[in-house]
């Protein structure tokens, strides 16, 4: 007699859609689509846009179908897509007509951009898939299934409120449309290579009363931290942008590797620092973030800081910036020096005297009647096209270059809208000990 188990090869093939009197439907047509978008966290872009669709979204559709006697089966992944400008996905198969029930999950990542999770540092996969949609009951037939919008926020379904996918979300509008301005300006403007930036980050080595954000010069990776207990996170427009600001000087500058130096010798890159070079870096990073949020979001112009600011006459820089020399040597000096630079109608402001000891924060405008003097008309663009190769400088901006006397000069040399007069006229004014004021300079 046969040993074969005619019961056991029966129960295979039913499984399998193969056995006698089982058959699978004719192939049909099936799509699922949707629309992803954020309803932004970030205060600023909240502000500014509400809720947003996300563009160029990695989106995976998984469908599950039941299986004679062991009820639903595994998940089986369908082609992935990317999301267009509306934020809308449309995924098409061709399966049998059986009804079906879907998982859909994303992930912030492309060429230009990845967004890293919590634990990368220490994982393969430094990018994770968010599920939005994760079916347990109900089933859909064939055609067309239409998910509509799901959204991140607060009361989003799965983890469409999971806390580090909706700052990732908003990371990612941020971001793109960040790369897209620089981008919008020229090959030479844009950043170089993937974005990559970490969030929430919390170093295994460093305390958390030492930790801060940082862009790495070597890996270029951003990190943005977050305390363990939650009670600092630097999750901010303005820390989010300054970072980039390092990221994208990285691609523009040689000598970076100053940040690094100072960072291991002083724990510390901001400040009053030995390196005119970490200055200057940390100077433009925040400049940068000040004109990118100008330019994405709106707001008005930041304006650079007194004299008697600088000089810490009751001021908030400390310590008192009484020369050039120590201008050049903190973040706030280059701060205000780009501010200067790219002040409209700079005739009309009064950057006070090192003496006086009620300083305002910010230079002041006077009442100005009747007078338009020419005055440096320099634009954030101008300012990024500073640090880049071109007429005399045949390579980007160097290490020995972010000196105020250098980089003015540069600026001169490189920029139809600053003649060789007014950048001298803009190292007076940057000069915390001169009394020299817009009017007297400008308006000659």
């Amino acid at each position: 007699m046969s040993s074969i188990n005619h019961r056991a090869i029966a129960l295979a093939m039913a499984v399998l859609g193969a056995g006698p009197g089982i058959s699978h439907a004719a192939d049909c047509n099936w799509t699922v689509k949707g629309r992803l978008k954020v309803e932004h966290r970030l205060s600023e872009l909240k502000t500014a846009y509400g809720t947003s669709p996300l563009e160029n979204i990695e989106v995976k559709v998984s469908a599950k179908e039941q299986v004679p006697v062991i009820g639903w089966g595994t998940w089986n992944g369908w082609p992935t897509v990317r999301t267009r400008s509306d934020g809308s996905f449309t995924v098409t198969n061709t399966k049998n007509c059986d009804q079906r029930r879907f998982k859909v999950e994303v992930q912030f990542t492309d060429d230009d951009l990845e967004v890293r999770h919590e634990h990368a540092t220490s994982s393969v996969d430094k990018v994770k898939w968010y599920t939005i949609i994760d079916e347990s009951s109900g089933e859909h037939a064939a055609g067309t299934t239409d998910y509509g919008d799901r959204i991140f926020r607060a009361s989003g379904a799965n983890d469409l409120n999971n806390d580090e996918a909706w700052s990732h979300a908003d990371i990612w509008f941020l971001y793109k449309k960040a790369i897209a301005k620089a981008a919008s300006y020229g090959s030479a403007y844009a950043f170089t290579g993937q974005v990559k930036v970490k969030y929430p980050h919390n170093s295994a080595v460093a305390g958390d009363q030492v930790e801060a954000s940082y862009s790495n010069p070597t890996t270029k990776v951003i990190y943005i931290f977050r305390s363990n207990d939650g009670s600092e996170d630097h999750f901010s427009v303005d820390t989010l942008l300054h970072e980039m600001g390092h990221r994208w000087a990285y691609d523009h500058t040689s000598g970076e590797i100053c940040l690094t130096e100072t960072l291991l010798l002083n724990g510390n890159t901001h400040g009053l620092v030995d390196d005119h070079c970490v200055a200057f870096h940390e100077g433009w990073a925040e400049f940068f973030a000040n004109e990118m949020e100008r330019a994405l979001i709106g707001g008005t112009k930041v304006l650079p800081f007194s004299r008697p600011e600088l000089n810490d006459n009751g001021g908030s820089v400390s310590p008192a910036l009484t020369s050039t020399s120590l201008v050049q040597r903190h973040d706030d000096g280059w701060l205000s020096v780009l501010h200067t630079l790219t002040t409209p109608a700079l005739f009309i402001y009064k950057f006070g005297t090192p003496g006086d000891t009620t300083p305002k924060p910010k230079i002041e405008a006077l009442p100005v009647y009747g007078v338009a003097c020419p005055s440096p008309n320099v634009s954030f663009k101008d300012v990024m096209s500073v640090f880049n190769a071109g007429g005399q400088y045949p390579d980007k901006l160097s290490r020995s270059e972010t000196t105020i006397d250098a980089f003015i000069d540069r600026a001169a040399a490189r920029l139809a809208s600053l003649s060789v007069e007014n950048a001298e006229t803009i190292k007076k004014l940057v000069n915390p000990a001169s009394l020299v004021q817009p009017l007297d300079e400008l308006c000659r």
